[in-house]
């Protein structure tokens, strides 16, 4: 990406192109050069040929770039603290010690005093990261016997559970965050002492305190959990009274609107009567020091208990203790912003100040807060036929999908990135969760449009449905999601699964195949890996799973092997064209199926599978038949029957 951004800043001749080509070993830090010097030179150039080749815009570019940060270092800028609670909500308290580990290092932002103890003022700094505490010194872990140890996050609006989460102090692969509250229902946090605070939340009666190690993590906390909730929900709100925001204390002070914008204060004025004479004044949201009065002034029309106003606009500007309004072509100096209003000539002599509240919602302040982000308040949904009956749709991604960023991961074929989102509908219907498989910036649009292409062109209940791609990138193809995910992973983390829910499996799974043989499909990756649960409840017996699509075409490694017949062993690729190559793939799944995932065929080498054949003419050992009755029972080929 780097590479691709400074050869646009160039000029467009082969010379630059090949220069910044030759150059590729500054991209990359020295270690990963000396580790992987051997390969990793060719496939730089040969991606940086297939970028420039495709022409990518600056937008293109950037959404890229940022998704790809987004899988690499998913907490990349993500603030997390490290404090002491009495309890974890929805979890028994528990017993003893709960340290698990050490303390995380991460970044903070800290809170100083300017020129009072309780004014607070926002400073990036990264104290932590070097092991330091508050005082400079190293800080010592305290006993931890009066309470559990916990990280603090707050998982930001476009995750899936957005709100103020918590988790046991462990390893980062085994963090379970806990929700601890939304973050629109946090409306005050209370300091206890120099390194205690109380969350009062909505929901917890008592609210829930935390402890820090030094007044300094508890300072960054309180800026940080504040700023979200200003950028989201609140912006003049001070979340915490001992430590206020000099700029909300002196538009308070004034009287004053922040920078909300015109169209957002003339809105604010037709709401609140539209009376000649009432006024707002608000900051400049483009200069420092420039503020604006929106004053009605003329009365246009008169209803019995309603005007209609000529709302007009004038520029205050502010040097030192004095204002200076720009007012019929000549400039008024007064002392005090509260006379701005009088000297502005109205049809009415009452002035009507209307004052900023922290319910006020305008979008140039509430950065941080989703477009769609409210709920539908409505219990109805679509059917699962409704939506089996739909065509596959063009979506528009700024107006049809909501993402979860934070759900972002690789496929498995390596060359699309899949994601949590909503299909959002126009109708008063609930949204439909959605699974959108976007195509990564080096992977070929042909290729993607004929995947999408042949699964739009599949009607069957027994695979995931595709409901559409948008044409505007990201290339995503929008398709049905499963709650449970892949079958092999629901499987070996669920091992109560009744025999009779697996024979559910194999007859989905015997008309899917049942299908794709009538049509003539030839899907090449049939396996419980690509099989995903939609639907499981153990007390009705119900276990659904449907086939996926085989994602970005890609050549059979070994590990695939298990799922290919022998003869192809020599030539794997060969066996992408045999039909009934997949009814091979399909007996491994159903014995995948019975031994319920327990074993990972795909480490299984094809030295192992051979030998296993040779043995006793099958390449998978038997199963045993206390997990699977019947497991004796093979056809002349090995085969389940």
């Amino acid at each position: 990406m780097d590479m691709l951004i400074d050869d646009q800043e160039q000029s467009e001749d082969q010379q630059a192109m090949r220069s910044i080509e030759k150059l590729y070993k500054l991209y990359l830090p020295p270690s990963l050069w000396r580790a992987h010097s051997f390969f990793v030179g060719s496939k730089i150039r040969e991606v940086f040929r297939n970028l420039k080749a495709n022409s990518l815009s600056v937008e293109r570019l950037k959404w890229h770039y940022v998704h790809q940060v987004s899988h690499l270092a998913p907490t990349y800028m993500t603030e997390q603290f490290t404090c002491t609670v009495q309890y974890l909500p929805n979890e028994e308290v528990a017993r003893g010690s709960g340290s698990i580990g050490t303390s995380l290092a991460h970044s903070t932002s800290s809170l100083s005093s300017s020129g009072s103890s309780n004014t607070l003022s926002t400073l990036t700094t990264n104290t932590n990261s070097v092991g330091l505490g508050g005082s400079g010194k190293k800080a010592k872990r305290r006993s931890t016997s009066g309470g559990i140890d916990v990280y603090v996050r707050v998982f930001p609006h476009d995750s899936l559970e957005p709100g103020l989460k918590v988790a046991r102090v462990t390893s980062e692969a085994t963090l379970k965050w806990i929700l601890v509250g939304a973050v629109e229902g946090i409306f005050m946090i209370s300091k206890i002492n120099d390194t205690s605070v109380r969350l009062e939340i909505v929901g917890l009666p008592k609210g829930y305190e935390m402890q820090f190690q030094t007044e300094k993590e508890m300072k960054s906390f309180i800026s940080y959990l504040g700023i979200y909730i200003r950028l989201s929900s609140k912006w003049m709100q001070d979340l915490c009274h001992s430590y206020r925001t000099p700029s909300l204390e002196e538009l308070s002070s004034l009287h004053c609107h922040g920078p909300i914008g015109g169209a957002y204060s003339l809105m604010k004025l037709h709401e609140n009567g539209d009376k000649c004479g009432s006024y707002i004044v608000r900051e400049c949201d483009r200069e420092y020091n420039i503020y604006y009065i929106d004053i009605n002034t003329k009365i246009m029309a008169k209803k019995t208990d309603q005007e209609r106003c000529k709302t007009e606009t004038f520029r205050i500007g502010r040097k030192d203790s004095q204002w200076k309004l720009s007012y019929n072509n000549g400039e008024h100096v007064l002392n005090s912003l509260h006379e701005v209003a009088h000297i502005i000539q109205a049809d009415s002599p009452d002035r009507y100040r209307i004052p900023a509240s922290k319910y006020d919602k305008p979008p140039l302040l509430l950065l941080l807060l989703p477009k769609n982000l409210k709920a539908k308040k409505t219990d109805l949904q679509l059917s699962e036929a409704e939506l089996q009956r739909r065509n596959p749709q063009i979506f528009n991604p700024r107006t049809d999908l909501q993402w979860y960023p934070d759900s972002i991961s690789l496929s498995d074929d390596g060359m699309m990135f899949t994601m949590r989102g909503d299909w959002i509908q126009q109708s008063p219907v609930k949204d439909v969760s959605v699974t959108m498989k976007m195509l990564k910036s080096d992977g070929n649009f042909m290729e993607f449009f004929r995947l999408a292409q042949t699964w739009s062109l599949i009607q069957s209940p027994q695979f995931l449905k595709l409901y559409g791609l948008t044409l505007a990138d990201p290339y995503t193809m929008v398709m049905e999601y499963s709650r449970y995910g892949p079958l092999n992973k629901f499987l070996h983390s669920t091992p109560n699964v009744t025999l009779h829910c697996l024979l559910d499996l194999m007859h989905g799974l015997v008309r899917g195949m049942h299908y794709l043989e009538d049509n003539k499909i030839i899907h090449n990756y049939i396996r419980c890996s690509n099989l995903y649960v939609t639907k499981y409840d153990p007390n009705s017996y119900v276990l659904d799973a449907k086939i996926s699509d085989p994602g970005y075409p890609r050549p059979f490694q070994e590990s695939d092997s298990p799922w290919i017949p022998v003869k192809y062993y020599r030539n794997l690729q060969a066996a992408k064209t045999d039909q009934f190559a997949q009814l091979w793939a399909f007996a491994t799944t159903i014995y995948e199926i019975f031994s319920r995932c327990k074993e990972d065929l795909s480490t299984l080498r094809q030295e192992q599978l051979l030998r296993q054949k040779n043995l006793d003419g099958n390449i998978l050992k038997m199963l045993d038949q206390d997990i699977c009755p019947g497991a004796d029972i093979r056809d002349n080929h090995g085969w389940l029957v």
